[in-house]
């Protein structure tokens, strides 16, 4: 068995951020977020203007367009698994002769031939029909300006915009740094001045300072309690078989229009090289929800502490099992880790910073019997900050419980328990 030391242990009173231009993320991780979110809304923006956007507009436009007679000189049905309407026809506009192919403003193609076949069959070579165009620019013409269905089409690029739009919201407001906070209670963690802080830190001895906690609470359980994780493997795995099932729906759509031509051996770099990404990222999704179906199985460990809360400054007893077999597992690693959450608010925005001043290695085993059940004491440092939850910050102390499995998901738990203040 072997142990580590923990970090300098230091008061959680800091809600300063991390030096750097982009923090404790890093360049590398922040450009490469930025690079993927962008990715998917430059892709549903796209999806979303060829399909959508830019075919509705033009069909509100010809509204004003003039009416015109012209003569059909071609119309037919083009495509092999996939289809449009390739249609041409003459008109003449103030004394001048021009000839159009533009049946309405969607150029793309789609599945449904009867339907294009119906459309054909409405406009046979050498028939007089009418067509409208655009006074401003006469060469610009279209046999139909209404608005149908075909136009729903762009709509399935709203998701990936969104995940887009939502991802890099996300990341740049995480980066900006919090308005100067303009009262003591919002630097404050339980509603001390800053002498009382320097007292606490000089002393670690916080029974003069209002808390939380309630005299009943600060009484210590000599009694143990089971810890439960926060952790919840049912609904991750739910989770991502929704997301996974969602996302991989959206592209079977996609697929479905390519497919044809990908068994007769036709490629077209440029829709290929845009729905590559996606559908890696939904093999990506399949495998994470495999993953994480396959975590189900995973041994269950139980926690006990000998003690329902800890005091700053003092000690309980730690012990674990597992429900079901730990025989597969190869490395148990035990953990103590305190973190602080401090959040602030910049115009209409809420952000929360999350900071770790306590983070400590209790237990790295390789042994089985250590591994399938043990105890070990923890200490909680007095010069730290006890468990709190206010408006505005929180501390967090928890058990981090990690054990390795080869070639198969590790078992990787969380548990949360309460630390007081002196007595």
């Amino acid at each position: 068995m072997t142990s580590g030391s923990s970090h300098a242990p230091q008061a959680a009173l800091s809600l300063g951020r991390p030096s750097g231009p982009l923090g404790c993320a890093g360049c590398f991780g922040y450009l490469l977020g930025f690079g993927f979110f962008s990715l998917f809304a430059a892709a549903g923006l796209m999806i979303l203007s060829v399909g959508t956007l830019i075919p509705g507009f033009g069909a509100l436009q010809a509204i004003f367009w003039t009416e015109t007679p012209c003569t059909i000189r071609s119309s037919e049905v083009v495509g092999q698994d996939t289809f449009a309407v390739a249609i041409a026809y003459d008109y003449e506009f103030d004394q001048k002769h021009y000839q159009g192919n533009r049946y309405n403003f969607f150029t793309g193609r789609t599945s449904g031939r009867p339907r294009k076949q119906a459309i054909v069959d409405r406009y046979p070579a050498g028939s007089q029909t009418v067509c409208y165009v655009d006074p401003q620019s006469p060469d610009q013409a279209v046999l139909s300006r209404a608005a149908d269905w075909s136009l729903a089409w762009g709509l399935l690029g709203l998701p990936f915009l969104a995940v887009g739009l939502i991802g890099l919201w996300g990341m740049f407001s995480s980066r900006r740094k919090p308005a100067a906070l303009q009262t003591p209670d919002d630097i404050d963690l339980a509603g001390r001045t800053p002498h009382d802080r320097e007292v606490l830190r000089a002393t670690a001895s916080p029974q003069h300072v209002p808390t939380e906690f309630d005299d009943e609470e600060l009484e210590i359980s000599t009694g143990p309690a089971i810890l439960h994780s926060t952790q919840h493997r049912m609904g991750t795995f739910f989770g991502l078989l929704v997301i996974s099932l969602f996302w991989n729906g959206v592209m079977a759509i996609f697929v479905s229009t390519r497919l044809p031509d990908w068994l007769h051996g036709k490629w077209q770099w440029m829709p290929e090289l845009i729905i590559f990404p996606f559908l890696v990222i939904g093999l990506l999704l399949i495998l994470a929800a495999l993953h994480a179906l396959l975590a189900l199985f995973n041994p269950l460990p139980v926690l006990t502490l000998s003690q329902s809360a800890i005091p700053l400054g003092g000690s309980a007893t730690l012990s674990w099992r597992f429900q079901g077999s730990p025989r597969s597992i190869r490395r148990l690693r035990i953990k103590l880790k305190a973190t602080e959450e401090a959040t602030y608010t910049r115009g209409t925005d809420t952000h929360t910073d999350v900071s770790a001043f306590h983070d400590e290695t209790l237990l790295e085993t390789r042994e089985p019997l250590e591994i399938e059940q043990g105890t070990l004491t923890i200490n909680i440092p007095a010069n730290t900050m006890h468990s709190l939850t206010g408006n505005r910050n929180k501390i967090i102390w928890q058990i981090l419980f990690q054990a390795d499995i080869p070639l198969w998901p590790d078992v990787s738990s969380t548990f949360t328990f309460r630390v007081v203040p002196q007595e």
